[in-house]
């Protein structure tokens, strides 16, 4: 999932799926339905809204588990279970915020011509 430009882990069995979060005080919980599926601990900022660092994951086993094994044992792969993303950037107008120009002629002026 992702959260203030964060991807946080919960359970890849549930991928795509639409969880609640849950912010209190320094702890992040991860839940879907009733089930918490993780904890973090987090740290913000000096102005306590954008979240600084994510650490300590703590996972609890559900029965929304994939059914598909992990390619190679957890102990034998460096992998990230919080990982700090890319803030989103607007959109800039390509065209420099000139109204475009008409495709086509309008009829009137095609007469006109002719």
């Amino acid at each position: 999932m992702r959260f203030r430009h964060w991807r946080l882990y919960g359970e890849r069995g549930l991928a795509g799926a639409r969880v609640a979060v849950w912010l209190w005080n320094e702890t992040l919980t991860i839940e879907y339905e009733t089930a918490a599926l993780a904890q973090y601990r987090v740290a913000f900022e000096a102005d306590g809204q954008r979240v600084r660092e994510v650490a300590e994951p703590r996972f609890y086993a559900t029965g929304y588990a994939s059914p598909q094994p992990f390619l190679a044992p957890l102990e034998e792969v460096a992998w990230l279970a919080a990982q700090r993303l890319i803030p989103y950037r607007s959109c800039r107008r390509r065209n420099g915020g000139q109204p475009q120009l008409p495709l086509f002629a309008m009829a009137e002026d095609a007469d006109a011509v002719g």
